[in-house]
């Protein structure tokens, strides 16, 4: 199985998705994110799922 290209880490105001080299969006306030496929899920504080792909495109839910 190959490796996801993008990475999430959680910070001290929230949660941090970055691809090495590319991008790096900051989500304040995140509750929560996971790997699904090609994306990784971002729960914001109002519990909305945020998508990110590979492109570092959001797509909300």
């Amino acid at each position: 199985m190959k490796q996801s290209e993008i990475h999430y880490r959680y910070t001290d105001d929230g949660i941090t998705v970055s691809k090495a080299k590319k991008f790096s969006l900051s989500f304040p306030g995140a509750r929560s994110a996971r790997h699904s496929g090609d994306y990784i899920i971002v729960t914001n504080s109002l519990g909305q799922n945020i998508y990110v792909d590979k492109f570092g495109m959001k797509h909300f839910s």
